[in-house]
């Protein structure tokens, strides 16, 4: 079985780039992307997975790795070097962890630009949070209640974009 979209997201999440960056890079089209990336029986000809290697700027190898491969061996996947120490430190973080979730970390590091270990352990720590909440959100989204749960949630983020958009100290419940 062949891991294609799998590692495509993968790549893309740690080199934070879109479907058009990618697209633009590789010079494939955005549907022969997307195909890859939302078809598990995707069957790419070697020249769209040379043309992908290359503009990810990886070898072609790294769109056949299985997951398992990925997950022994993360600091294959990882470049930022704060994660590679805490793999090295505190595996235990790490249990039954995708390369999904190691491509997701090191896009919160990159995008809040974390250098310290306290950071990245933080943001390891609400990975996994978010990998525990996932089954839950999945099921109340499946169930009757879905549409209740979309609308509360978009209230919150509604009141925490507002709330980013106050000066500093007058955000809060209750403000007026």
């Amino acid at each position: 079985m062949a891991y294609y979209g799998d590692n495509l997201r993968r790549l893309m999440a740690a080199k934070n780039l879109t479907l058009a960056e990618v697209a633009r890079r590789s010079g494939l089209d955005v549907r022969t992307i997307n195909g890859i990336l939302n078809n598990p029986q995707a069957r790419p000809h070697a020249r769209t997975l040379h043309k992908l290697a290359r503009g990810l700027r990886v070898p072609v190898e790294e769109l056949f790795q299985a997951p398992p491969q990925l997950i022994q061996h993360p600091q294959k996947a990882v470049s930022h070097p704060g994660i590679r120490r805490l793999i090295q430190e505190r595996p235990d973080l790490f249990d039954g962890w995708e390369p999904s979730d190691f491509a997701r970390l090191e896009s919160l590091c990159e995008e809040r630009q974390v250098r310290q270990i306290a950071q990245v352990v933080q943001l390891a720590t609400l990975v996994n949070r978010s990998r525990q909440l996932s089954p839950g959100i999945l099921r109340i989204l499946a169930s009757n209640y879905g549409p209740l749960f979309v609308q509360t949630v978009n209230a919150f983020l509604s009141t925490l974009d507002r709330e980013r958009s106050m000066p500093n100290g007058t955000a809060g419940y209750g403000s007026s």
